[in-house]
């Protein structure tokens, strides 16, 4: 039997796009459709973009949807409500095809989702972070190894790509992951287009979802920070998260709880044996905000306290050494 996904659905355009009825956008440029391939639920509208200097249109092998031509910046709509197989191409230039496969829920071969940890989301003016958690199931019966990424459409419909990371998924299963997504303070005010898929990027997705966030304003006078973007929690099963019973023996192992957090998180650590500890905390410019644990502590599980209340949100790293072994792990603050 197939495992069901569960997603909790947010009230501020949060989508699990995958459930159909839903718009997914593909871009056109440098004279390719991306991804060419797609699989999507039946009732899923595909919107594409030219991003080329050239014209271009998105036409279908039998002519059952034809964009006409489609200048720089414009856009094409169209929603597929049958089943089946649709090979498009490019009159101008008709080296460019693409596919859009559609199927039954049921039958698209990896379900996925990608939901905030908490929302709405609204980035101030001077940039901010998200923490976001994301979720495949594979529907087909060999094991995958795809590429998870992820794009960010501006309001103006640019877009650019933050993430990349290949993904383990055995037949049948299900593999969840927490993520951080930094917004830079230069970018403009509006509203913002998140889209996570599943694939072989660019050629093919197979699974994508997709939810929206807002930044209220532009921060006048330059940059601050990036977009930069990193797994807090490695791929693993969402049923098998790691606990103290369930940390092997003979190792060092660190993690913290509640993860995202609001003011204080507890580390978690353990040690195979007796040993000298210094536990740190840093920001992303490396400067050390903590020391946490520094002296003589005894084999077992331990933990330590990080409160954050006079620190301002974002990503920060905290660093466990013992003897010759360093552990380190990645917490987010979100206030």
């Amino acid at each position: 039997m197939r495992k069901a996904l569960l997603i909790t659905l947010f009230s501020v355009s949060v989508l699990a796009l995958n459930a159909g009825a839903e718009t997914i956008w593909l871009d056109i440029q440098n004279h390719d459709y991306t991804p060419r391939h797609l699989y999507v639920p039946v009732g899923t509208t595909v919107k594409w973009t030219n991003y080329d200097g050239a014209t271009h249109t998105v036409t279908e092998n039998n002519n059952m949807f034809n964009s006409g031509a489609l200048t720089s910046g414009q856009t094409f709509t169209y929603t597929f409500n049958t089943v089946g197989n649709y090979d498009y191409y490019c009159i101008p230039h008709p080296y460019m095809v693409g596919t859009v496969y559609v199927r039954a829920t049921s039958e698209v071969p990896v379900l996925i989702s990608a939901v905030p940890v908490s929302g709405p989301v609204v980035i101030p003016g001077g940039g901010g972070s998200f923490a976001y958690q994301a979720q495949g199931t594979s529907q087909v019966s060999q094991n995958l190894t795809p590429t998870y990424w992820t794009k960010v459409y501006y309001p103006n419909n640019t877009f650019f790509q933050t993430f990349q990371k290949s993904v383990p998924l055995p037949a049948g299963a299900t593999r969840g992951a927490t993520l951080y997504q930094n917004v830079a303070g230069s970018a403009p005010a509006g509203a913002y287009h998140f889209f996570a898929f599943l694939g072989t990027n660019p050629d093919s997705a197979i699974g994508w979802a997709h939810f929206d966030f807002t930044k209220s304003a532009t921060l006048s006078g330059g940059a601050v920070g990036d977009w930069e973007a990193a797994l807090l929690s490695d791929w693993s099963d969402p049923a098998g998260e790691l606990t103290a019973a369930a940390v092997p023996r003979g190792s060092v192992h660190l993690w913290n709880a509640p993860e995202p957090f609001n003011p204080s998180t507890t580390i978690n650590y353990s040690l195979p044996e007796d040993g000298l500890v210094r536990l740190e905390v840093f920001n992303l410019r490396g400067a050390r905000v903590a020391t946490l644990v520094e002296g003589q502590v005894a084999a077992g599980q331990h933990q330590a306290t990080f409160d954050a209340s006079g620190l301002p949100s974002g990503l920060y790293l905290y660093r466990l050494s013992t003897g010759a072994t360093v552990v380190s792990q990645k917490m987010l603050l979100l206030k």
